[in-house]
């Protein structure tokens, strides 16, 4: 079957329209508005969309009484007491004790309402093997078109490194959507397909395809978080699969064949990304203070932020540069304090044991520990505790684990 008629079938599919709208939607969306030079008037797009997506997330939440759900799940209230946490900083910050940031607090609560809170709702809904393939190719083709659409629009400046790309052609930076949404979503494609390779054994012509265009992808982008949490990511599945000693060693063999190969093609490919790498190495080894600056002196800044309001946490964003401290983990505890990043860090660490478990058991909607996991490495060097695509799978994972624990159950008896 075609990806058109897949794509046609699966569009009245609950599931498909979730995943495919719900996560990479928005950037579909704004790439759009990119091709049509519109950006000056975006939010008469963006905003209407929000709201359309926040009320099919209301009425799928309604529809099919996915709130008896939360009635018995701790860990999804949880998270719903961590999103609390997090709007009564952005409302202090914004109407009790106002301060100065980079994005009004406005801005965040409407973003934070939209795109996390209210689809949080419909993203607990239940996942049965048709429906979970149906979820997962809403997310795969929402990659694919992007990505697809994105390359073709930037079509005469595909060579080099798009982060470079305003230096060195006609291009200003208003012409040019953020290079994070390049590598982000193709690591996003590059995980999920190399799920279906690994776990399900899939090595079709269109898989090997699109996973070529999601390394290229991330490595155009030019964003190291990525391409570190796409290594780490393979790590970890290649782990999970293992069996013994012999498997390990001949996974090993072949992520070393294949980072030699990779580094080679960067090389001649004439992107930038591995001069990024080198110069932070060259810069640690001769002891340079300001090695890796940027990221190191908003993580200190952010770090004492957090130390000066330990208890109650002191605000969303670091604040000398009035945006996100480059690390959601560090950013928990400032922005909520110990009590919220401690539960942070907890949601954190139940999810991924369920997560593995599902991996481990093989089970249809594994997939979503993927999604999860790109989000857990890519945050230790970027993104957000406001990231929809680290808490829409943070919530199905925590939902579809009652069938997990079910189906798991009934195998003990039989």
């Amino acid at each position: 079957m075609s990806i058109i008629k897949k794509l046609s079938s699966n569009l009245v599919s609950i599931p498909f329209l979730l995943y495919f709208l719900g996560l990479w939607g928005p950037q579909i969306l704004i790439l759009f508005i990119y091709v049509l030079s519109l950006t000056e008037i975006s939010q008469t797009f963006t905003i209407p969309y929000r709201i359309f997506f926040s009320l099919i997330s209301l009425f799928v939440f309604f529809r099919y009484r996915l709130y008896i759900i939360y009635h018995s799940n701790y860990v999804l209230k949880a998270i719903f007491l961590f999103y609390s946490f997090i709007l009564l900083r952005i409302l202090s910050d914004t109407f009790l004790f106002p301060v100065q940031t980079g994005i009004p607090g406005e801005t965040y609560l409407l973003r934070f309402g939209s795109m996390v809170i209210l689809p949080s709702l419909a993203f607990s809904y239940l996942l049965s093997p048709d429906a979970s393939e149906k979820a997962k190719n809403g997310f795969k083709y929402s990659c694919i078109i992007f990505l697809i659409l994105g390359l073709y629009l930037y079509k005469d400046i595909l060579g080099g490194d798009y982060r470079s790309i305003q230096h060195v052609s006609d291009y200003s930076s208003e012409d040019l959507i953020s290079p994070m949404a390049f590598s982000s979503i193709g690591l996003s494609l590059f995980g999920i397909l190399l799920w279906e390779l690994i776990n399900k054994g899939k090595r079709s012509f269109f898989n090997f395809s699109f996973l070529i265009l999601s390394i290229f992808a991330m490595v155009w982008g030019g964003t190291r978080s990525s391409i570190l949490a796409g290594m780490l990511v393979l790590l970890t599945l290649i782990f999970f699969k293992m069996k013994n000693a012999k498997d390990f060693l001949k996974m090993l063999l072949i992520i070393s064949i294949a980072s030699v190969a990779f580094i080679y093609i960067l090389d001649l490919s004439g992107s930038k990304i591995l001069s990024r790498f080198d110069q932070l190495v060259v810069e640690l080894q001769r002891g340079d203070k300001d090695a890796g600056s940027y990221r190191l002196g908003t993580w200190t800044r952010g770090l004492d932020q957090f130390l000066s309001q330990p208890i109650l946490g002191s605000g969303i964003e670091e604040k000398n540069s009035k945006y996100v401290a480059h690390n959601m983990y560090l950013e928990s505890f400032m922005s909520t304090g110990f009590l919220g990043g401690f539960l942070f860090l907890s949601i954190l660490f139940v999810t991924f044991r369920k997560g593995k478990r599902m991996l481990l058991s093989q089970a249809p909607y594994s997939w979503l520990m993927v999604l999860f996991l790109t989000r857990l490495f890519t945050g230790m060097m970027s993104t957000s505790i406001l990231d929809p695509l680290l808490w829409l799978p943070i919530i199905a994972i925590n939902s579809n684990f009652l069938i997990y624990k079910k189906e798991h159950a009934n195998a003990l008896v039989h």
